[in-house]
């Protein structure tokens, strides 16, 4: 049996009123809770600082088979540091995301 090594949930820091973002191991994480003000349209959330940008543009995207009706999202997390959402319903989303840096 092999233990893994614990780490302390800390070093987290606050962008917009109910996000946040941390870095370890060259890993960023990123927790959010966001409404956007429009449907179908992407919505910048955030601009993340430089140090805590993707190498890459990146997409993520959930759904939500439960609800009624279904609804899902997409993330995008550009290179600039710009955190876009577009989603087919406006409602709140809480969401997390992770990404390698340089």
């Amino acid at each position: 049996m092999f233990k893994l090594k614990l780490h302390e949930d800390t070093g987290w820091i606050s962008i917009g009123k109910y996000s946040m973002y941390r870095k370890v191991n060259g890993i960023v994480y990123v927790n959010f809770q966001e409404t956007p003000p429009s449907v179908g349209d992407f919505v910048t959330i955030f601009t993340m600082p430089a140090g805590f940008r993707p190498s890459k543009n990146l997409c993520f995207s959930v759904s939500e088979n439960n609800a009624t009706p279904q609804f899902s999202a997409n993330i995008i997390a550009k290179t600039t540091g710009v955190i876009s959402l577009i989603t087919s319903k406006n409602i709140q989303f809480i969401g997390s995301f992770s990404f390698p840096t340089d």
